[in-house]
């Protein structure tokens, strides 16, 4: 598990980011090296998740959140991680599958209309 803070950074966490943005090369380097015996290696980089045990009292602007104008929830990257353990996803290999609702595509909220 990444974050897309491993891709873009963010100012109070260099050490998160850090930590994060190594996961992306170090999956891709361990996809490399063990794609010749049929194991596959990605990451996930999820964007803002609800994660009701530790939102309690935090407020979320919901217009600002993501293009979709809301937070995605733990079942959102459930999903992916479950069809990355699919036979469906075989063939993927050294991927960092960003699941952010289009948060990282930029920021929303600017008063444009919905």
């Amino acid at each position: 598990m990444s974050s897309v803070v491993g891709l873009q950074g963010h100012a109070g966490v260099t050490d998160y980011a850090a930590s994060k943005a190594g996961i992306i090369g170090f999956t891709k380097s361990l996809a490399i090296e063990l794609a010749e015996y049929g194991v596959t290696v990605n990451a996930i980089s999820p964007g803002a998740v609800s994660q009701i045990v530790f939102d309690r009292g935090r407020t979320v602007n919901p217009s600002n959140v993501n293009c979709m104008r809301h937070s995605g929830k733990t079942d959102d990257v459930a999903g992916v991680v479950a069809w990355l353990l699919s036979d469906d996803a075989k063939y993927v290999t050294g991927q960092n599958i960003v699941v952010d609702g289009g948060r990282s595509l930029g920021l929303w909220g600017d008063g444009r209309s919905s």
